[in-house]
C-alpha cells in the first residue's frame, strides 16, 4: 500500500510538473509587452503560421554571421528588441553561433515571434488550432488589414521554393493593428 501511495504521489508531481516544463521550452516574447502597441489583458498575440515552424526554419536557414546579421538588421521592431544580456546585435551573433544558451533562447524568439505572423485576437477562443496554420486569425488579419503580399500565404509557406520569401516577409512587416481583437469571428 506505501508502495502505491508512493507511485500515485509522484504520478501526480509529474503531471503538474509538465505543463510548466513543457512551457519552458516555448520562447518568449522578445519585445515589452507594449509592442509594437499596448493589448488589453483579455486579448492575446495569435501566430498564423505556428511558432514552432518558425523557430525551426529560423534555425535551419540563418546559421552564418552574414545571414544572421542581414535577418536582424531588416526585422521590423528590431530597434526595440529585448536583447537580453547582449548588448548588441553583433554580440547576439557571436553568442548564438557559440550556442550560447541565453543567446539561442533569444534567436529562438527572434525567429518565432515575427511580427508580420500575428495578430491580435481574445486571450480565449472556442477554437484554437495548435499546431496548424491558423486560418482563422490570416483570415481575420487579411479582412481588417489587407496585404497582398500575403496571397497565398499558406501554400508559399509549405512550398521549400518560397518558404524563405514568406519568413522574411513575416519578419520584415509590422504586427497588423489591435482591430483584429474586436472585428473577427474568432
Amino acid at each position: 500500500m506505501k508502495k502505491l501511495l508512493i507511485l500515485t504521489l509522484v504520478i501526480l508531481i509529474a503531471i503538474f510538473q509538465f505543463p510548466a516544463n513543457a512551457s519552458a521550452a516555448r520562447p518568449s516574447y522578445p519585445w515589452n509587452s507594449d509592442q509594437p502597441y499596448s493589448i488589453s489583458f483579455y486579448q492575446t498575440r495569435h501566430h498564423i503560421i505556428p511558432l514552432e515552424e518558425l523557430v525551426k526554419f529560423g534555425t535551419q536557414t540563418y546559421t552564418t554571421q552574414l545571414l544572421l546579421t542581414d535577418f536582424l538588421l531588416s526585422y521590423d521592431n528590431i530597434k526595440k528588441v529585448n536583447l537580453g544580456e547582449y548588448k548588441s546585435i553583433a554580440e547576439l551573433i557571436k553568442a548564438y553561433l557559440d550556442r550560447k544558451t541565453p543567446a539561442v533562447e533569444t534567436m529562438n524568439g527572434l525567429f518565432g515571434w515575427v511580427q508580420g505572423n500575428l495578430v491580435v485576437g481574445p486571450q480565449n477562443r472556442a477554437w484554437d488550432p495548435g499546431n496548424a496554420f491558423d486560418e482563422v486569425a490570416f483570415d481575420c488579419r487579411q479582412n481588417i488589414y489587407y496585404n497582398t503580399r500575403y496571397t497565398n500565404l499558406k501554400k508559399r509557406w509549405e512550398t521549400p521554393a518560397t518558404k524563405r520569401d514568406v519568413f522574411e516577409l513575416l519578419s520584415t512587416t509590422q504586427m497588423s493593428g489591435i482591430k483584429t481583437a474586436t472585428n473577427c469571428n474568432w
